[in-house]
């Protein structure tokens, strides 16, 4: 978990496109409470050989949401949803471990 944080934030610190990976955000997209996944979704967009799966999936979680957005009104960024993500998470409390 450490060195794909670690990775993540560094690729969207130099190139915004990426999304953040930490415990917040992992948490959060997985929620099916707090957004309604497809469960599907797995199926839909397989990871690509050799890549990280994990990260993968949370890169898939955010697609998802980016691509409801403009049907309410938003043109999201990645920045966009990881800050959204952040702050969703800080009202209810939660914290990175």
């Amino acid at each position: 978990m450490e060195l794909r944080s670690f990775s993540s934030k560094y690729l969207h610190f130099h190139a915004p496109i990426f999304p953040i990976y930490d415990s917040i955000a992992n948490e959060q997209l997985r929620n099916r409470d707090w957004y309604p996944w497809k469960p599907s979704y797995e199926e839909e967009y397989p990871a690509p050989t050799g890549a990280d799966v994990q990260y993968w999936r949370h890169c898939v979680r955010v697609l998802m949401m980016a691509r409801e957005w403009p049907g309410e009104g938003f043109e999201p960024t990645s920045r966009n949803i990881d800050h959204y993500v952040m702050r969703y998470a800080t009202s209810l409390g939660v914290r990175s471990s």
